[in-house]
């Protein structure tokens, strides 16, 4: 087996457009917290390469481009796995929906970063073990749909070690980094840079890696004392400890042997008619603003067919003691319901595809309305997430 790891950052060198929010109307130039691209490649069996990006997402084409240049460095035969971690103010490197458009510039600073990362990684010889401990954690995300569990905010922490020896820690967390006020005057990777940040300087020597869960209806809207960059902090340094606190436990490793399953198809989805839908009684003056926000935002999406085609692509990522489902949707966490014993949902990847609510959701909300998928589409990636 072989392995390597690498990271570097990402900060935009010109004044940029931040993505997330329509109601953007000022480009930034300043970064706090810095934004990365980091990077994990093993080689056991077949050839993985797993990215992480700060960014809202990467559309299918640019994806394609960021993988023609890891198969440069690495080997034409190296699987790329590219997962961001959806935070709300980074420049766009996606392109979907009629509205959001890719950041040219932006795009190529990435791709030459995304080069010299894989360039200066070091890659070893090792036999690799793998361990999985979870929790349900709260403290910053909760459910933003009133009335609705916060039974599937779960925190994830898949430990490596060489030998006896912790040498990394993969963590799967499933919240918005939308800490930070809309017009904040700053880029950031949210609550998920501090974290990191907290975790390498109290574990010297160790790498980590964040994934975005199943985040589709999950928030700090309800945990948040405000949204200063001193809330960012504080809530990131919340979620380190819940880490650290994983990282504690017995560790019980099994040799990591891990295989691959691709599952790639076409969606044609189909805009909603917001004059079929109606925000529940019960909902807060925020779901209901943002209801009628979802309103204009499909007003704007009528004239464009990029909404309706989207092609997909799933990998199934077997890792021994878990199995990694990477895949583009912002599903609603209540997904994990579906999965086997030991499966992790992994949203944000392989491309961005917007809003999938769950099948038994019956509440009209911001997210249900911009969804483009029927039961059929939802269906579908139910059996492949359920393996059947």
């Amino acid at each position: 087996m072989k392995y390597g790891h690498n990271a570097i950052c990402i900060n935009p060198n010109t004044m940029m457009m931040p993505v997330g929010y329509m109601e953007r109307q000022n480009p930034v130039s300043t970064t706090k917290g810095d934004l990365y691209a980091r990077a994990l490649y093993i080689e056991e069996n077949e050839k993985i390469c797993f990215v992480t990006l700060d960014s809202l997402g990467v559309s299918n084409q640019v994806q394609k481009l960021f993988e023609g240049t890891v198969k440069e460095v690495l080997g034409a035969d190296v699987t790329l796995i590219l997962s961001c971690t959806h935070t709300h103010y980074a420049p766009s490197l996606t392109q979907a929906f009629g509205y959001i458009k890719t950041n040219d510039s932006y795009v190529k600073f990435v791709q030459s970063r995304l080069r010299a990362l894989m360039m200066n990684m070091k890659i070893r010889d090792a036999t690799l073990n793998i361990d999985s401990n979870q929790m349900n954690q709260t403290l910053i995300g909760r459910n933003r749909i009133s009335g609705t569990s916060d039974d599937h905010v779960i925190l994830h922490v898949l430990r490596l070690y060489e030998r006896n020896q912790r040498i990394g820690n993969l963590i799967i967390y499933n919240c918005h980094p939308t800490i930070s006020d809309v017009q904040v005057g700053h880029f950031t990777a949210d609550y998920v840079g501090v974290m990191l940040e907290v975790l390498t300087k109290m574990h010297p020597g160790e790498f980590f890696m964040f994934f975005q869960g199943p985040a589709g209806d999950i928030s700090t809207r309800f945990t948040r004392k405000n949204k200063t960059y001193e809330e960012v902090i504080r809530m990131g340094r919340l979620l380190a400890d819940s880490v650290s606190e994983l990282m504690k436990r017995n560790p019980k490793p099994k040799e990591l042997k891990m295989s691959r399953k691709r599952f790639e198809y076409t969606v044609e989805g189909k805009l909603k008619d917001p004059q079929q839908f109606t925000v529940a009684v019960e909902a807060s003056d925020r779901e209901k603003s943002e209801f009628e926000n979802a309103r204009n935002i499909i007003e704007e999406w009528s004239v464009h067919a990029s909404p309706l085609h989207q092609e997909i692509t799933i990998d199934v990522i077997n890792m021994g003691l878990s199995t990694l489902y990477f895949n583009p949707f912002e599903l609603f966490s209540t997904y994990s319901k579906y999965l086997p014993v030991n499966g992790i949902l992994i949203g944000y990847s392989q491309g961005y595809a917007g809003y999938m609510s769950d099948r038994t959701t019956d509440k009209a909300s911001y997210e249900t309305l911009l969804e483009i998928y029927d039961d059929q589409h939802k269906q579908q990636l139910i059996d492949i997430i359920s393996g059947k």
